[in-house]
């Protein structure tokens, strides 16, 4: 019937749109900068809520939703062919419900519906647009639809009338369609039957590793993104074998990201995909979580190699976050818009971000030869700019400085200097040109991604003022969406908080919490994150399946069917995130309920991770870290030189499975803890490293720290 049903959309006949539609929608009263973007179109837009899903419903009409962000070029395609039109306004206000969602406030609405589309074989992506019965079932859509036939696609007119029209005549069919849909979405979620094991883990990174792409680094062909849930598990299979191919494949495809043009050379930052296979292009979008992501992708490889180079990134890449992600009261903006206005005043993907040859030549004067050599500028096809004119982003040549050095007849302390001179030029020239719109949405999820990622960073490098940063940024963040009843919101956005906090809020907290009390000891960011936990166990763990549902039962996206998420989206999934996090509370506190959760999840989930598929790296991850865990204890102060020399061996060492502490002498660790009952050596600060029931010998000197820590992450 499915069939069926698109037929007969393909070969309806235009019905001439109705006139005269009324110019006003319901987005102005939201807070979410997206919905407020479209509040002007003439499309009758209303917010995804219980009120007005039963409207749709009474009046028995289909709804057509649109799920968007506002930092998506193709979304603001739509926005100003489309549905600013007054004959598609018209058209979709006469036969549809309108219902417009901002994805990054209702996540899993927005997950139901792309894993609808791709049941469907439909094309899914942002903006999704999903055809609904009036009770909010999917049955038809797509993702961007052209305003003006072409290339094989009807006018999107069209395609509404065909819609229109087909539902109308063949509703009671239709109807049962969209019940067999949500069938389908159920029963393909059925776990499958097998226990997870750690050869599980292997597997997959041996199949992750057979989809890297041996020239230019990455997963697969265009586009590439930087998927870093998968690359955590292949730099997890590195530290767990001591296969030197998992981390080549790891710091190869890092170099690119940094290097190319997924990396915004002159202003900081990551962009969130790149479009062609060999890094130079991206998607112009800059996304708070991922650069938090990368930022926690590259503090692991630099504390296995800490390379200049690497560290001067990471740091660049904070500097970004303060400078254009930072809220003035606290918190960080969820992303800066793909668009901006162009010098000829018209709203462009990219244009804040490109440069070309004759406008670089123009404002560096004699520097430009040596900096158009060493920064080449990517073309939009992905291709090697050879007109000076063509515009594209920078990304950085293959010339090393010794050789740029000597084709310029420098120093390389001269090359640098002039290197930085121009990016700061560049800068500075940038700042000049219309801005992207910011998105400043404080998001759970995505602040505590950053928030992690600032403690890791601020340990690794014994910077002690990140690591107050990332502190603050926690107590602020987690207050202003915490409401009275210590339920979470997900976000919060105009002076109020937004919807009820997803698993991903919860677990994403409750991490950057146990990373702050392993960078500073302090007790209550523990008590924290437990506490965090324990409120998702009440409102989203099932409790007589096990594994937790992205969203309570009351939540608005409830109004669709609940799930446990196990598919990484692309961050690591809901229930692949809490395992790690239920994994760390367990070795630090030994306490039944998180083994209990833990063991839950793995039941419920666990068979999904049989499959060495991409999708469920975070799950994977989760299990490598409940099942390896390296447990790191210190006997010693905080302060003492002694203790702070182990931690930083500790804290530079890459140990992804780490779970860690520093307990003054005499406190009575936990009865599971296998160094419950060590000591110190002759009263000096001393350390063990446990792995399952077997400790290490007591160790009290740096170097020596190293080299067990080298031994014992290996996983057997």
């Amino acid at each position: 019937m499915f069939r069926l049903f698109a037929a007969v959309i393909v070969v309806m006949i235009l019905v001439p749109p109705a006139s005269g539609a009324e110019q006003f929608n319901l987005l102005k009263f939201e807070a979410s900068p997206y919905l407020q973007l479209h509040s002007k179109d003439p499309v009758k837009w209303r917010p995804w809520n219980k009120k007005y899903l039963g409207e749709a419903r009474s009046q028995k009409k289909p709804i057509f939703l649109s799920i968007g962000y506002l930092a998506c070029h193709w979304c603001h395609v739509m926005r100003r062919e489309s549905f600013s039109d007054a004959a598609v306004a018209a058209r979709i206000n006469e036969d549809f419900f309108p219902i417009l969602i901002d994805r990054e406030e209702l996540p899993a609405v927005d997950d139901y519906f792309q894993t609808a589309m791709a049941a469907l074989n439909l094309p899914s992506g942002w903006p999704l647009n999903v055809v609904l019965t009036p009770a909010a079932q999917p049955i038809w859509g797509g993702a961007y639809f052209p305003l003006e036939p072409g290339g094989g696609s009807p006018g999107f007119l069209r395609i509404l009338a065909d819609v229109a029209s087909g539902y109308a005549k063949l509703k009671d069919d239709i109807q049962r369609d969209a019940e067999s849909l949500a069938e389908m979405i159920r029963s393909s979620e059925a776990t499958p039957i097998g226990a997870l094991s750690l050869a599980h883990f292997k597997k997959a990174a041996a199949a992750f590793l057979s989809e890297i792409d041996g020239f230019e680094g990455g997963f697969g062909g265009a586009p590439k993104f930087p998927m870093v849930p998968a690359m955590e598990l292949l730099w997890r299979g590195y530290v767990a074998t001591g296969k030197v191919e998992y981390r080549e494949a790891v710091t190869a495809a890092v170099a690119q990201m940094t290097e190319k043009g997924m990396y915004d050379h002159v202003g900081g930052g990551f962009y969130r995909y790149v479009v062609d296979s060999a890094w130079l292009t991206p998607h112009f979008e800059k996304m708070l979580d991922v650069n938090a992501g990368m930022l926690r992708l590259m503090i692991r490889l630099w504390r296995e190699e800490p390379t200049p180079g690497l560290g001067a990134r990471i740091r660049a890449t904070i500097r970004f976050l303060f400078d254009e992600m930072a809220l003035a009261g606290g918190g960080f903006a969820a992303a800066l818009d793909a668009d901006s206005e162009s010098a000829q005043g018209h709203e462009e993907e990219g244009a804040y971000y490109v440069w070309n040859a004759k406008d670089i030549t123009a404002r560096l004067g004699g520097q430009a030869p040596l900096f158009l050599a060493a920064y080449g500028i990517g073309a939009r096809e992905g291709e090697y700019i050879d007109d000076a004119s063509d515009q594209g982003v920078l990304h950085r040549s293959e010339e090393s400085l010794a050789d740029l050095a000597g084709q310029f007849k420098m120093t390389e302390a001269q090359v640098s200097a002039s290197l930085a001179a121009g990016l700061k030029t560049l800068k500075a020239a940038t700042a000049q040109r219309p801005r992207p719109r910011r998105d400043g949405k404080i998001l759970a999820d995505w602040n505590a991604m950053v928030i992690e990622a600032l403690a890791e960073i601020g340990a690794g490098f014994g910077d002690a003022a990140l690591i107050r940063r990332a502190g603050a940024e926690f107590q602020f963040v987690s207050a202003l969406l915490t409401g009275p009843t210590g339920a979470l919101s997900h976000s919060y956005a105009g002076g109020k908080p937004g919807p009820e906090a997803t698993l991903s809020d919860y677990a994403g907290l409750a991490r950057a919490g146990i990373a702050l009390y392993e960078a500073t000891g302090r007790k209550p960011y523990l008590e924290r994150a437990a506490a965090l936990v324990r409120q998702a166990a009440k409102t989203h763990l099932d409790v007589e399946g096990g594994g937790f549902y992205s969203v309570s039962a009351g939540s608005v996206s409830a109004m669709i069917p609940r799930r446990k998420p196990y598919i990484d989206n692309p961050n690591a999934s809901g229930n692949g995130a809490m395992l790690a996090v239920l994994a760390r509370l367990y070795y630090l506190t030994g306490g039944a309920e998180w083994s209990g959760h833990a063991k839950g999840i793995i039941a419920a989930l666990g068979g999904h991770g049989l499959e060495a598929a991409f999708g469920v790296a975070g799950l994977l991850n989760g299990f490598y870290d409940w099942q390896t865990a390296m447990q790191v204890v210190i006997i010693g102060a905080r302060g003492e030189a002694g203790t702070d020399r182990l931690a930083g061996t500790v804290m530079q060492a890459s140990l992804p499975a780490r779970i860690f502490q520093i307990i003054p002498p005499g406190t009575a660790l936990p009865d599971t803890h296998p160094a419950k009952f060590k000591t110190q050596l002759d009263g000096k600060p001393t350390a063990y490293v446990c792995r399952g029931p077997i400790c290490s010998l007591p160790v009290v000197e740096t170097p020596d720290l190293q080299v067990v820590l080298s031994r014992m992450r290996q996983v057997r």
